[in-house]
């Protein structure tokens, strides 16, 4: 991600914003260390050092961020992941990775800041399987 300029990342922003996000923040890192961000004027020294820290940013390193409700930064940030990896070449398309995902998060916050229970995907029921089973 290296010097990605403004107008780069304005495209990134305009595209998570087809999936709900109000905007991309961003912290750029030089390969001297220099740093470009849309909230740093916000933050201390301190604590952008802290940032760069505890997310093991180093030069050369875009960091990218969307605040907003839970479900929306998730599909805005996971659809970003993918398309930059294409844009990139990160994933070889002709590659089949599989994984055994063990931990789905069973609960899920609400509008209303409430928990709500949600099955892992493999139990949710399909109208086929209802019809079938009946």
């Amino acid at each position: 991600m290296r010097d990605y300029s403004r107008a780069q990342i304005d495209e990134l922003t305009e595209y998570v914003k087809q999936y709900g996000a109000k905007g991309l923040a961003y912290l750029a890192i030089g390969a001297d260390g220099e740093q470009r961000s849309t909230f740093a004027k916000f933050f201390s020294p301190e604590k952008t050092q802290a940032l760069q820290v505890r997310l093991e940013a180093k030069p050369g390193d875009l960091l990218l961020f969307v605040a907003d409700k839970p479900a929306i930064v998730y599909e805005a940030l996971g659809r970003l992941r993918v398309y930059l990896a294409e844009r990139l070449a990160l994933a070889d398309p002709q590659v089949l990775a599989f994984c055994w995902v063990i931990d789905f998060p069973f609960v899920n916050w609400n509008e209303e800041s409430s928990a709500g229970s949600e099955p892992p995907p493999v139990y949710i029921p399909h109208a086929r399987g209802r019809a079938l089973a009946g």
